[in-house]
């Protein structure tokens, strides 16, 4: 594994904020109802061929996502194993991505890293918002270094190579999380338990999955700056008395970019820049990534300045560097050489006043190789970050939308960054979801989940499993609730999502709940599959409340018998079904004696395609209005092309148990 990180950990800016407001900034204990879950892109560089397949060739396009869909479902188990109640979500595969380092071959140099750096951050705020998403670029290798991936401390881009070998526990999604760790705040390559955790690196690292507590809670808590909106629900918010929203904003400017400047021009470029609040009764955090650094001894005059119109009129205040309406100006200026005279202040606009507020705390960048070294190679400087703790009092108070401007110059060549986006104040209530149990014995059990804080009026669809099949759809009430039932016998009828059947003593399984506008919540639910009770006889026919569907099936695999025997018809006139079953294979009677389950091998067409096999689910419940059947029908791909049943309208359906 391999780390490319940009200097101390984070908790260094913090120290500025706790030494002022140690009780205002405690974190509010995350209720455990609270998930984050990240909208996630992946990128293939052009001649990079995911397990061996190439995405830009429509016969191996499907194999190809399915393995990049593997590794995110291998990701997320670990994650949620770890109680990290995060989720990487797959929005976008994007194939034969521009290779930036020549000759293009899937090999990346630094320079090339940076290009895709900066602009795999500018597709995410144009694809998700400022701040949120995350995205994985898949290589073939490295030209100027070894390991297997890289990743910058708190920076939402990744990149892993497509050949990295497989966690003997976790599979290569581990090397997915290792990333997406740095990527979330954990920079700790040594920890109490080196041989068993996920974020120890080096060549004997290649069974551990495991993070410890307070890993997990970093990356929840960070994750949390990567969703479209907070995940405090009501009461919480009232409870801290939270006019505001914990939430990360960032941009990338792209008017300049330090590889095209020449050198001494690009020192004040920003690579990211972003503000955000605790609790706006106490300080805003904002933070500055600068590009490029300046030659040893020569003297530099970098300001930056976050022009805010915090009551979000452009009457009032002033125009500065073409923002209106500017009321407060927060400035951070460095001076000389490293580690440079660094201050900042808040000047008001309004009145003329200026606030001279603690200086920001200056950070070193580097990319760090530390894969397969033990000790690691000599980080490489790549620039410098900027973390600036602003009392909220000097600021007055903010209206809940912001316009924010911000300006980094270099004072010597006069060279300038803009770039300007809005801070939201306002608490957005996070959709919650609950379930009557978080054990579901498959097929007898079903599953019942209620949601709240979804969209009015909007369509609720749950999906099940890495490849996330669709298990039911609801239409959300007027306050956004909503509730569900997903039967117990379609949950085992599905062939588990490309997945294995779960076990008997149970696999966990994410359950994901989703309206058209993209609000969201998932649990973690454990599938236990009872059917190895094989003996019983099983005998039904009859028709079902649809006009023209009939079914006939006598099958028993009695003590002795070597197997399951018998047969199945099953006909809807409606839609010119007839079909027959050439081998029964399967049976299973629950210890009630009331529901049974059976499938096998049969013929017959569904709309032109040919069945291949069949699953059955009945229920004796003493006689017609009361008995069900219901059955599925796969192809030989294994995919679902018929379901049909319901309540036995004539006719019965009889179990017997030895």
């Amino acid at each position: 594994m391999k780390m490319e990180t940009r200097g101390l950990k984070r908790a260094a800016a913090w120290l500025i904020l706790l030494a002022l407001a140690l009780p205002l900034l405690l974190p509010v204990p995350a209720a455990a109802n609270e998930y984050a879950q990240i909208q996630t892109k992946v990128n293939v560089l052009e001649t990079v061929k995911p397990g061996g397949f190439d995405l830009s060739n429509p016969a191996q396009k499907a194999p190809a996502e399915a393995w990049i869909r593997a590794r995110l479902a291998e990701a997320n188990r670990i994650l949620a194993i770890n109680k990290t109640r995060t989720k990487l979500t797959l929005n976008q595969i994007n194939p034969a991505w521009p290779d930036p380092t020549p000759p293009a071959d899937g090999r990346l140099d630094l320079a090339g890293r940076n290009k895709l750096r900066t602009d795999g951050i500018k597709e995410l705020k144009e694809n998700f918002g400022s701040g949120q998403g995350y995205k994985f670029y898949l290589v073939d290798n490295w030209t100027d270094t070894t390991g297997w991936g890289l990743a910058i401390i708190n920076n939402p881009i990744a990149f892993l190579r497509e050949g990295l070998p497989a966690n003997q526990k976790g599979g290569r999604g581990a090397s997915w999380v290792h990333e997406f760790g740095h990527g979330m705040g954990l920079d700790d390559h040594t920890t109490p338990t080196p041989s068993k955790n996920l974020m120890r690196t080096g060549p004997h690292n290649r069974t551990a999955t495991e993070l410890t507590s307070e890993q997990a809670a970093t990356i929840f808590e960070n994750a949390k700056k990567r969703v479209a909106y907070t995940v405090y629900n009501d009461a919480q918010a009232k409870a801290k008395g939270l006019p505001p929203c914990w939430k990360n904003w960032q941009f990338q400017d792209g008017s300049l970019d330090p590889r095209d400047l020449p050198p001494g021009k690009a020192y004040a470029d920003m690579v990211e820049a972003g503000l955000s609040a605790y609790d706006l009764n106490d300080y805003l955090l904002a933070e500055i990534e600068l590009a490029g650094l300046p030659p040893a001894g020569v003297a530099q005059q970098i300001c930056i300045r976050f022009c805010l119109n915090i009551d979000n009129n452009n009457a009032t205040g002033a125009v500065v560097g073409g923002y209106p309406g500017i009321d407060r100006m927060v400035t951070i200026r460095l001076v000389g050489t490293y580690p440079f005279a660094v201050a900042a202040d808040v000047y008001n606009t309004i009145d003329n006043t200026t606030t001279i507020i603690d200086p920001p705390q200056l950070l070193t960048l580097s990319e760090v190789v530390d894969a397969a070294d033990d000790p690691p190679p000599t980080p490489l400087p790549l620039g410098y970050k900027l973390e600036l703790a602003v009392p909220a009092a000097s600021l007055g108070t903010l209206s809940s939308i912001v316009p924010v401007g911000v300006i980094s110059t270099d004072e010597v060549d006069m060279v300038s960054d803009f770039t300007a986006f809005e801070f939201a104040t306002t608490i957005l209530p996070y959709p919650t979801l609950s379930l009557d149990q978080l054990i579901v014995e498959l097929p007898w059990e079903d599953l019942a989940l209620t949601g709240s804080n979804f969209t009015a009026g909007e369509q609720v669809g749950a999906t099940l499993g890495s490849s996330e099949t669709s298990v039911g759809k609801e239409t959300a009430d007027g306050s956004g609730g909503f509730g569900l039932s997903i039967s117990g016998a379609a949950l085992w009828a599905q062939d588990l999502f490309g997945e294995s059947h779960p076990a008997e003593d149970g696999r966990d399984y994410f359950l994901d709940v989703v309206d058209k506008q993209g609000k969201c919540a998932y649990k973690v639910v454990t599938l236990k599959n009872l059917t190895r009770r094989e003996k019983g006889k099983i005998v039904g026919t009859g028709s079902l409340e649809q006009p023209g569907t009939l079914f006939n099936f006598d099958v028993i695999n009695w003590m002795g018998g070597g197997g399951p025997q018998g047969s199945m018809t099953y006909m809807d006139r409606s839609q010119g079904i007839l079909v027959r079953s050439l081998r029964i294979d399967a049976l299973a009677v629950d210890e009630t004696g009331k529901k049974a389950v059976f499938g096998g091998t049969a013929s017959g067409t569904v709309n032109g395609k040919a069945v291949a096999r069949f699953k059955a689910y009945v229920e004796d419940n003493n006689g017609a209005g009361a008995d069900r059947f219901e059955i599925w029908l796969y192809d030989n791909s294994g995919s679902t092309i018929y379901h049909g049943g319901g309540v036995v309208k004539a006719g019965q359906v009889t179990i017997a148990r030895p």
